[in-house]
């Protein structure tokens, strides 16, 4: 058997641990802006690969509309406007259960998140990019002593 506990994550922005997220399973997104590598393929058939410098992240975050988190990131976004230059913020993130992590370089808000409000609370949803993220999946194989004892009785 195995196990996922999203208790285990942890995302820190500016040395704040991110709380307060909405409900579903895309309340926090990962992801790289372009490929590490392209090809092409020559007339004769030989390939050359293009190893590409741009490492900039992405993360998407989906706040409930009560998380403490939606007023720090918009202070950092609205700091940008009336600096009218660079507000930086920095990410780490780990999945203490399976040992996924990610550390960026500087980034910054993309834009204020839009605000809806109706009859019941509401998700609120932003946009961090980063100059560069390094990102790194843990071994699901030596995760958690629950799992390895499991396994280990042939559960």
């Amino acid at each position: 058997m195995k196990l996922y506990d999203w208790r285990t994550n942890h995302l820190i922005l500016d040395g704040v641990l991110v709380t307060g997220y909405a409900t579903g399973d895309d309340v926090l997104g990962i992801e790289r802006q372009a490929d590490s590598a392209t090809s092409e393929v020559g007339a004769d058939g030989r390939m050359t690969l293009s190893l590409h410098a741009d490492k900039s992240i992405k993360v998407t975050l989906k706040l409930a509309q009560t998380s403490p988190m939606n007023a720090m990131l918009s202070t950092k976004c609205a700091a940008q406007d009336a600096l009218e230059g660079f507000a930086p913020l920095v990410a780490s993130w780990k999945d203490s259960y399976r040992n996924d992590s990610l550390q960026t370089t500087v980034g910054y808000v993309e834009k204020f998140a839009p605000i809806k409000r109706g009859t019941k609370a509401n998700d609120t949803e932003w946009t961090l990019i980063f100059e560069r993220g390094d990102l790194l999946l843990g071994n699901p194989v030596f995760a958690g002593l629950l799992t390895a004892a499991s396994e280990a009785l042939g559960g």
